[in-house]
Formats: C-alpha cells, structure tokens, sequence
C-alpha cells in the first residue's frame, strides 16, 4: 500500500504473473481525507508540530493546550504539515 494506490503482485517460481497484478485506487491519501473528515465531525481541531512553541503540562485526559508560534505558512504548507500529523500520528500523539 502507497500514498496513491494499493497494489498487488502475484508471483509464481519467482516469476511475475503481470496479467494478474491488481491496482486499486483507494490507499493512503484516501484514508489520510477519511480521518481528517472523522476528526472535523469531532470537532477536533490538528496543529501540526511547526505551529507549537511549547506545550503546557494539563491532567491526563484533558486537552491539550499548546502554546502556538506567530507565524503564517503557506496554506499548501499547512496542509501538508497537517497531512503528515494525520499519516504519522505516532510522531505526533505525545
């Protein structure tokens, strides 16, 4: 599975069977907009890493409350960075 699509390849013997390789479309960026629409249903709001200055110490279980940088990325920057907290969410959930 990729970023575009999801692919399998049958081999036999060691030999590729090209006429039974399956692509379908449906991989990581489908599923990284999935959970992006889950989280705005939540209304749980992603700050990518490069939007926190430092974090504040709260409670277990309350939310988080970041202390955030005055700056002003491009948006095709900021999906991105959004993107990545969504696709990598173990670099992310600390």
């Amino acid at each position: 599975m990729g970023y575009g699509a999801c692919s399998a390849t049958p081999v036999y013997d060691g030999y590729i069977l090209k006429k039974a390789v399956l692509r379908y479309p449906v991989a990581g960026e489908f599923l990284t907009k999935q959970i992006a629409l889950q989280f705005q249903d939540l209304k749980i709001k992603m700050t990518p890493r490069y939007q926190v200055l430092k974090k504040k110490l709260v409670e277990p279980g309350a939310n988080p409350e970041p202390v955030l940088r005055k700056i002003s990325p491009s948006p095709a920057y900021h999906e991105y960075a959004v993107n990545v907290s969504l696709y990598h969410p173990r670099y992310h959930v600390c």
